[in-house]
C-alpha cells in the first residue's frame, strides 16, 4: 500500500512542476492563414467548458520571445508539458523527413 502511495505522490510533484498541460506541435506552412491558431483557440475553450479551468498550452507563437533560443525553448517545453498533440499534414510529415534525413547525413560524414 505505502508502494503505491509513494508512486501517486512522486507523480503529484512532477505534474506540479509542469508548466503545460500541452504541447502543439505542427508546420508553420499549416498555419499561414491561422489554421492550427483556428484549432488551439478551440481546444482551449473546449477544455475551459469541460474541465472548468483554462488549459495552459505550449504553442511557439504565443510562448517564443523575439530573443529567446528558440531550440533549448522547445526542449525545456516539451519536457515541462504533459501531453503532446502533432498536427499531422503533408508539411509537418515532410519537415520530419528532411530533419531525419539532415540528421542521417550529417551523422554519415563523421565518419
Amino acid at each position: 500500500m505505502r508502494e503505491g502511495f509513494g508512486a501517486i505522490h512522486h507523480w503529484a510533484n512532477c505534474a506540479e512542476s509542469m508548466s503545460y498541460d500541452l504541447f502543439i506541435s505542427y508546420s508553420r506552412r499549416d498555419d499561414a492563414q491561422g489554421r492550427v491558431m483556428q484549432l488551439v483557440e478551440r481546444i482551449k475553450a473546449d477544455f475551459l467548458s469541460f474541465a472548468g479551468r483554462p488549459l495552459s498550452v505550449f504553442f511557439d507563437k504565443n510562448d517564443i520571445q523575439g530573443m529567446d533560443d528558440w531550440r533549448q525553448k522547445i526542449q525545456q517545453s516539451l519536457r515541462e508539458s504533459h501531453l503532446f498533440l502533432a498536427v499531422l499534414s503533408p508539411n509537418y510529415l515532410a519537415r520530419v523527413h528532411r530533419r531525419h534525413r539532415a540528421r542521417a547525413s550529417t551523422s554519415s560524414n563523421c565518419n
